[in-house]
């Protein structure tokens, strides 16, 4: 393996793109969080049925949780909120890694952070998401990453730096 290595590529990250990518990251959790809402409900609404004088609560805490787990649907919503307020996404910008950090240039934002201030990582859709505690969250297509010949020299500085994001 390489010790220095060097990319750059120019992403234009358009509204569906993001939702797409945020939809993916959350959709198992949403799922999980559901079913466990779903059962405290089931147990408290169950529970509170046993009296007349708790029936009015177990119906008040049984539509909260319906309430919550429909609010939990309709997370594009936030995406699109969330995408809409961060206005360097808006235009083309330019990502650079290399074996010292990653740096973020466009019209809004200049900016770069070296691997020690590295945090989290996930994979969502074949993009690798990198979160850096100074600089906004980038971006990457492993795709350009593995026809480029740098992918496992990018995994390793992943790894060594950061935790993947559960």
């Amino acid at each position: 393996m390489k010790k220095s290595f060097s990319f750059s590529y120019e992403l234009s990250l358009s509204e569906k793109e993001y939702i797409a990518i945020w939809h993916a990251a959350k959709s198992p959790k949403r799922w999980r969080t559901l079913i466990s809402q779903g059962i405290i409900a089931i147990v408290i609404a169950a529970l509170s049925f046993l009296s007349i004088y708790t029936i009015v609560f177990g119906i008040a805490v049984a539509c909260f949780f319906l309430f919550l787990g429909l609010i939990s649907f309709f997370p594009q919503l936030a995406y699109r909120n969330t995408y809409r307020k961060l206005r360097y996404l808006h235009q083309p910008f330019t990502y650079s890694v290399d074996n010292k950090g990653i740096s973020i240039k466009g019209k809004y934002l200049e900016t770069w952070a070296t691997w020690d201030l590295f945090v989290t990582w996930q994979i969502v859709n074949n993009w690798l998401i990198l979160n850096f505690e100074s600089i906004p969250k980038a971006y990457f297509k492993i795709d350009q990453f593995k026809q480029a010949g740098i992918y496992e020299q990018v995994m390793f500085m992943v790894r060594k730096y950061g935790k993947e994001f559960e």
